[in-house]
């Protein structure tokens, strides 16, 4: 588990806190993502972390803030990908993160409310005015879904159920969707 003040790690007969070696204090929430045999923690303000086993810590990765010139930006969500490229989703857009550089996706300069893998090639976007699906490799964006004009869903969290191929999206005021992907 992960708050504010670490990361709590708990065995069948062991418990420790690992302090994240932050640049800024500023933070309100850090969140922790395990992919390919890696843990990694990020900050709500930017801060990405690598877990290292044999020193038994987190590495500082980078702040993404500096890097896109805004100190406002939130991060709300990330996924890494099978080449350890940081997709991040953000209160000002839609950026991967590989090898210290940061490319900016295009998702029409709009608020990322939540992203999440389709297959080995292809992530979902949710964002503020509708569904997107992109390219990994090209960095392309389909629109998959546009809102109703004028309408506003606050999205909190989105699922894609690869059985079925269906996106379960959720809602703070207005419910539960599922949008088909096939």
């Amino acid at each position: 588990t992960s708050s504010k003040i670490g990361i709590l790690r708990v065995t069948d007969s062991d418990h420790r806190i690992s302090q994240l070696p932050l640049t800024t204090a500023d933070i309100f929430s850090v969140k922790l993502m395990y992919k390919n045999d890696v843990m990694y923690a990020f900050t709500n303000n930017g801060q990405i972390f690598r877990y290292d086993e044999i020193y038994d810590r987190f590495n500082f990765i980078t702040d993404i803030r500096p890097i896109v010139g805004n100190n406002n930006l939130l991060i709300v969500q990330m996924i890494v990908d099978n080449s350890e490229g940081l997709w991040l989703a953000t209160t000002t857009g839609f950026y991967l993160y590989r090898e210290g550089n940061v490319t900016d996706i295009d998702v029409g300069d709009k608020m990322v409310l939540a992203i999440g893998e389709l297959d080995d090639d292809h992530l979902f976007a949710v964002t503020e005015d509708g569904i997107y699906l992109l390219d990994q490799r090209t960095h392309e964006r389909q629109v998959l879904y546009l809102y109703p004009q004028g309408a506003r869903y606050n999205v909190t969290k989105a699922y894609y159920d690869t059985d079925y191929g269906n996106l379960w999206i959720g809602t703070r005021e207005n419910g539960l969707f599922i949008y088909n992907i096939n």
